[in-house]
């Protein structure tokens, strides 16, 4: 199944990010009408196997700042998988295998630069809790904008509106590998195991 999330979604999320408000997540849209509006119009759920799955990206100041673990810094995957309502289970486990996929634009060109797989004999995927990768996306290596040193995640959003354009501006720049005619796209497949 094919996901993708638009250049304005994560803009938005790097927006909130920068303003301060802690990890933000920006949920995928899936389906090819999704893909073609470059929004959200078939949902951020997806129905597989009798489980709703979600697919977002991490936008945590912490980890997207360069590190001794990651000197450009990264953006996080997570996958959540919840039971449909009308089943009435707040708790479970799911019983299948995920593989995240998410292309990257190679010479102008979409390719395959990250590849997770998570199955019920390495990773417990509960109802509601998101597991993942925290640091999948690495991130091209960028200055803060401002000679005021907000830097990543805007110092508690105390920013004048220009500042916090700005640094979202150095922020989107960063992720130029992974935009790929105007979004992020990827797929998530579900294995039998």
């Amino acid at each position: 199944m094919e996901w993708s999330i638009s250049r304005e979604e994560l803009q938005q999320g790097l927006r909130e990010m920068v303003e301060g408000k802690g990890t933000v997540c920006v949920d995928a849209c899936y389906g090819a009408s999704a893909a073609a509006l470059g929004g959200c119009s078939d949902g951020t759920r997806v129905l597989s196997r009798g489980l709703l799955w979600a697919v977002s990206l991490q936008l945590n100041s912490e980890t997207m700042t360069a590190s001794s673990a990651e000197p450009s810094g990264a953006a996080g995957l997570s996958i959540y998988c919840y039971a449909p309502q009308l089943l009435g289970a707040a708790a479970g486990v799911a019983d299948t295998g995920v593989r995240l996929v998410v292309h990257r634009s190679g010479g102008g060109a979409r390719e395959e630069g990250f590849r997770g797989v998570m199955d019920k004999r390495s990773t417990t995927i509960q109802f509601g809790i998101g597991r993942g990768w925290p640091r999948a996306l690495r991130l091209a290596a960028g200055a803060t904008s401002s000679g005021g040193g907000s830097g990543v995640g805007g110092g508690g959003g105390t920013g004048s509106t220009a500042q916090v354009e700005a640094e979202v501006a150095v922020q989107l720049a960063r992720f130029s590998e992974w935009l790929h005619e105007g979004k992020i796209t990827g797929s998530i497949t579900f294995m039998t195991l």
